[in-house]
């Protein structure tokens, strides 16, 4: 996604991280070969479209963006207040060596750059610009609907069945005729179900302008950061919204794409905590996930919930190495189970039992792709505790031959195989 995305997709955030970096110095990071993060101070340069970068050919930095492309850039402040604002922007980045480029770049340039430098193009997946005052922060975000992978891939759109799209249609009638919190969620979520999650995301931040402690916009918003793979904003979010619901009535929460029954199985409270152990286990902030799923469990109040909390509690402590005490939440576990939904979890749970093998989850008939990538996260762990990282990594692999990528079990598959 070039700087002309963001332009089309907020022209005021464009404008004002503009201000801030072109032709002033900014921060960049950038990642080495080892995984070790190291910052730069450069000279950006914004126009007609692009966010450009002149470099010394034997930079650091130049040869961290041609090896995987990710980057994070952020201007300088004036002062301990903000100055005139703090933007934020990150990315793939990208070796220009056609001419064109080179002449344009030289032609928008503060300065004069050498022959010798190199040319980068800085794509852009997201941006901030952040203001403070008497009143706090006040930001502005974009995304891009496009999402990339842990591993660093553009993801394809998400499918949008008629079904889903015309109950998008539908949200937004009911949004445009009243901007209720209960509206509000929806859009949200219909928006999401079509995978548009960059204007999801943008909805539930406008509401929290409305409704500051709505702990069930913090929920949805922590939910598709999570499938965006902004993890520690997802962490921030659901922390936040266990704080704003504690004390509030245990609710039932509609399923947004009924199951079977057209039965939901969970509550407010249970997916806040669900999502945020979750959260945690992606960020490998483990202790912290063991404990959040053990409130969970206090809000799991039936199989189907059960066996979704139990399932990320088992693997969290086999991953802490404390296998005694996942070993005895396999105790209620058992094939008579009445599940309504929850089935992948429940075979699990039972291959941890040794009740299954993993043959008989990887070769379920008929399954569709979040099922595969539920029940292939599941047998990639079990052969990761078991001492075969190599099977293990072979079955996150396939995790990640399926299509739906917002799927909790393809996304801990990428945390798995970064």
């Amino acid at each position: 996604m070039s700087w002309q995305n963001l332009v089309d997709g907020n022209g005021a955030l464009a404008a004002a991280g503009a201000a801030r970096i072109n032709g002033r110095v900014s921060y960049l990071a950038t990642v080495d070969k080892n995984g070790r993060s190291r910052v730069h101070p450069v000279t950006p340069i914004v126009g007609e479209g692009r966010l450009l970068l002149f470099m010394e050919p034997t930079s650091p930095k130049g040869f961290d963006i041609r090896r995987n492309g990710r980057y994070a850039l952020h201007c300088g402040v004036e002062n301990n207040e903000g100055g005139e604002g703090e933007f934020f922007v990150r990315g793939q980045g990208r070796l220009l060596t056609d001419p064109e480029s080179r002449e344009q770049a030289v032609r928008l340039a503060s300065y004069q750059p050498h022959d010798r430098y190199i040319l980068f193009e800085l794509g852009v997946d997201e941006a901030t610009f952040t203001q403070y005052g008497d009143a706090g922060p006040q930001r502005l975000r974009w995304q891009a609907a496009d999402v990339r992978s842990l591993l660093g891939h553009l993801l394809p759109p998400l499918p949008a069945s008629e079904a889903a799209q015309a109950n998008l249609a539908q949200a937004q009638a009911n949004f445009a005729a009243d901007p209720s919190l209960d509206n509000t969620i929806w859009l949200g979520r219909r928006l999401a179900y079509v995978g548009q999650l960059a204007e999801a995301i943008q909805v539930y931040s406008d509401g929290l302008k409305r409704f500051p402690q709505a702990h069930q916009l913090y929920r949805h918003r922590g939910h598709r950061y999570i499938s965006t793979r902004q993890f520690a904003l997802a962490v921030a979010d659901f922390e936040r919204a266990a704080v704003l619901a504690t004390g509030q009535p245990v609710e039932v929460e509609p399923d947004g794409i009924p199951n079977r029954l057209n039965q939901p199985t969970s509550n407010g409270h249970f997916n806040i905590w669900y999502h945020l152990g979750l959260a945690y286990y992606l960020t490998g902030q483990l202790e912290r996930a063991a404990a959040a799923y053990k409130v969970c469990m206090t809000y799991s109040d039936n199989p189907d919930s059960v066996c979704a909390t139990s399932d990320w509690l088992y693997m969290t402590l086999r991953e802490l190495g404390r296998h005694d005490e996942a070993a005895v939440l396999l105790e209620p576990i058992h094939e008579g189970m009445e599940l309504v939904e929850s089935q992948s979890y429940h075979r699990r749970l039972l291959m941890y039992k040794g009740v299954l093998s993993p043959s008989d989850l990887l070769d379920s008939e008929g399954a569709d792709d979040i099922e595969v990538a539920t029940q292939g996260y599941g047998v990639g762990s079990y052969y990761r505790y078991t001492g075969e990282p190599e099977e293990a990594n072979a079955i996150f692999r396939r995790v990640l031959q399926t299509a739906n990528w917002s799927a909790f079990g393809y996304i801990a598959a990428e945390v798995a195989l970064r």
